[in-house]
């Protein structure tokens, strides 16, 4: 029996909420971006394993089966899963301190304005899947022809 492995994405959402992940979804995909959105952290190992890393992951911390911390240390202990910039998406209180704690590069507190998500997935992910550095990022002007 042949297995097939999911196609490769740019950008992972991990949100439990329907509504929320279709709509970040939609937006980013709309930006060129190939997503793959999944409900909980389980899900999103699995997804992982499975195929290509993404260069970066939207990450809920409050989900059921396995939420965002979790989810988290299980990247950690995986050095290519580790490196993967995640962003923390959350209504958590404190979640600036939250998200430092996990590592993560970013965070938004719901509801969150999603043309600054949309801005900060730009910051590490080409629609082309190629991961930026921030602070290696050509600076951004028009293109001369």
């Amino acid at each position: 029996m042949v297995t097939m492995e999911p196609p490769a994405v740019d950008v992972l959402v991990v949100e439990d909420d329907d509504s929320l992940g279709t709509i970040l979804t939609a937006v980013l995909q709309d930006q060129g971006y190939a997503v793959a959105r999944v409900s909980n952290g389980r899900e999103a190992l699995h997804r992982m394993a499975t195929g290509r890393p993404p260069c970066l992951i939207l990450l809920n911390l409050v989900m059921p089966v396995m939420n965002g911390w979790d989810l988290r240390e299980q990247l950690k202990k995986v050095p290519e899963l580790a490196e993967i910039p995640v962003v923390v998406l959350s209504g958590v209180t404190h979640l600036e301190k939250q998200a430092a704690s996990l590592g993560a590069t970013d965070s938004f507190t719901k509801p969150y304005n999603i043309k600054m998500v949309v801005e900060t997935v730009r910051q590490y992910c080409q629609p082309s899947g190629r991961t930026v550095m921030p602070e290696t990022e050509p600076p951004r002007g028009p293109m001369m022809s």
